[in-house]
């Protein structure tokens, strides 16, 4: 099944890997696929979060339909524009990627606008006083988590009435990098040329891509999963040395 790999267009990348794996997160509340479809309505609002090492990466879909399922809920969507869609940064560091949103997206009967912010994980603290101070997540809302300070914090969130819902990493990254290609044309991107400096550059893949291929996941750590035709995926090679390490050592040679 994985010794099939097709190299064909080998240098074909996803703008957002970080992306890719946090809006999967959002799908687990979808009760058509996950293991909530037991579940008529799930409540708003929904959010999934990527705890790394060094950032926390968020996702959180906004309703933009008019249907309101309760006062809460309109109440709850108000103080979210408020506090964290009427603004692209927070604070020194925290940065809400406008131009990686997805519109017009169809989630559990909803439809909204799935939204990406990035802050470092020392921040994480502060990101919690707020969302209690606030009222941001009322009682009974579900954050479908993963990374490793999904661990770390779920106590945390469990003082916010949260449930907290850790699901594994490397799934959601696959599955996520299968939902934004669909649902959005100029995510995907190759390089014409890739080893001339001269006239290297980056062109939008206007085609389908399907499994197999490899993905190469760089963050605190590499991983390369291969991806099969069925979408399972196993690790094929990696390092625990990311692409900080890198940077460090390349800084001190030069």
């Amino acid at each position: 099944m994985f010794s099939e790999i097709n190299f064909i267009q080998p240098w074909i990348g996803v703008r957002n890997f970080a992306q890719a794996a946090v809006i999967k997160l959002i799908l687990q509340l979808d009760g058509k696929i996950t293991i909530y479809q037991q579940m008529n309505h799930v409540l708003m609002p929904w959010f999934g979060i990527d705890i790394g090492g060094t950032l926390v990466k968020l996702v959180y879909f906004e309703p933009t339909d008019e249907r309101v399922n309760s006062v809460p809920e309109a109440e709850t969507t108000r103080k979210i524009r408020h506090y964290l869609l009427s603004k692209t940064a927070y604070g020194d560091s925290g940065v809400r990627d406008v131009k990686l949103q997805l519109e017009d997206q169809k989630i559990n009967g909803r439809t909204g606008t799935l939204h990406f912010i990035r802050f470092p994980t020392s921040n994480m603290p502060g990101f919690i006083a707020l969302t209690k101070s606030k009222g941001l997540a009322p009682n009974s809302s579900t954050v479908c988590a993963t990374g490793g300070g999904a661990h770390k914090y779920d106590s945390a969130c469990q003082s916010l009435s949260l449930k907290f819902k850790k699901m594994d990493e490397l799934h959601t990254l696959i599955s996520g990098i299968q939902y934004i290609l669909k649902h959005n044309s100029l995510e995907a991107f190759y390089y014409t040329n890739p080893l001339d400096n001269e006239t290297c550059k980056s062109e939008f893949l206007t085609s389908r891509v399907d499994p197999p291929y490899l993905v190469v996941n760089v963050g605190s750590g590499v991983s390369i999963l291969a991806v099969a035709e069925d979408h399972s995926f196993r690790r094929v090679s990696g390092t625990r040395f990311g692409f900080f390490h890198f940077y460090f050592e390349f800084n001190l040679l030069c």
